[in-house]
């Protein structure tokens, strides 16, 4: 027998039917059901929030659930030594270390570039030595 000859009888309509409804009927329930329509019983006074916080403080009310179960005791105090000694190996990362140098005699009296506008250190000193050979060289004199 082909799927496609069939016929619905009356049997199967009700079914159909009855699911649809039984369906919407369901989803009606649940969705009024968490918005209080149906009138169910009252609560009376509203439980007090846990904690309650007020900027950087949590404050604990009274008659919170949480009250109950809080302990409060002062912390202990210890001395600590504030070196650890651990065994471990300190290597520097070329690509991050920066060479210092010591201070020269004298003072900067003016710096050609700022620091914004080199990308890197190298370009840093490159504009800075390009700056300062050009005022300090003088244009080569030409005999005619």
């Amino acid at each position: 027998m082909p799927i496609h000859d069939h016929e619905p009888s009356f049997r199967g309509r009700a079914f159909l039917w009855g699911g649809i409804a039984l369906g919407l009927l369901f989803l009606v329930a649940l969705f009024t059901h968490g918005f209080g329509l149906f009138g169910g019983p009252g609560r009376g006074e509203a439980e007090p929030a846990l904690m309650v916080r007020q900027g950087d403080k949590i404050f604990v009310p009274e008659g919170s659930a949480l009250r109950g179960r809080l302990s409060v005791m002062p912390a202990p105090t210890e001395a600590v030594s504030a070196k650890l000694i651990l065994p471990a190996v300190v290597e520097s990362d070329p690509a991050r270390t920066a060479v210092v140098l010591p201070a020269g005699s004298g003072r900067v009296l003016e710096l050609k570039v700022a620091s914004s506008e080199a990308r890197s250190w190298r370009s840093l000193i490159r504009r800075i030595w390009r700056k300062r050979m050009t005022i300090t060289t003088k244009p080569p004199i030409r005999s005619s």
